[in-house]
């Protein structure tokens, strides 16, 4: 299961970015925990269809997974028609504090 995590920064401390698709990075762990890609979003600065964009990229790069502060309508609609699982963090968190409760079972579920 690969999970992706919107986030301020490109490492596992980085805060969790306040918005999805123009989140600064997305860290992308493996099923074993791991970093295995990091993504500076290109959509970010996007004057339109950045959240379709995003979600796009999760689909082509098959995320399972996804972990954000906040979701936009058309992005959160287009992820979930995909099957994808959206959860929800606090900005407060690090990438590795929701990682690790995303494992715990402690994040809220987007629906």
């Amino acid at each position: 299961m690969k999970t992706a995590i919107a986030a301020a920064g490109n490492t596992r401390n980085a805060q969790i970015d306040q918005r999805f698709a123009r989140a600064e990075y997305i860290i992308v762990f493996d099923d074993t925990g791991e970093i295995s890609d990091t993504f500076q979003n290109s959509y970010k600065d996007a004057e339109h269809g950045a959240g379709t964009g995003v979600a796009a990229w999760m689909n082509e790069n098959n995320i399972d997974v996804i972990i954000a502060a906040t979701y936009g309508p058309k992005a959160s609609k287009s992820l979930l028609s995909m099957g994808k699982r959206l959860y929800i963090a606090d900005t407060t968190m690090t990438v590795n504090e929701a990682y690790s409760a995303l494992q715990e079972g402690s994040l809220k579920e987007f629906s």
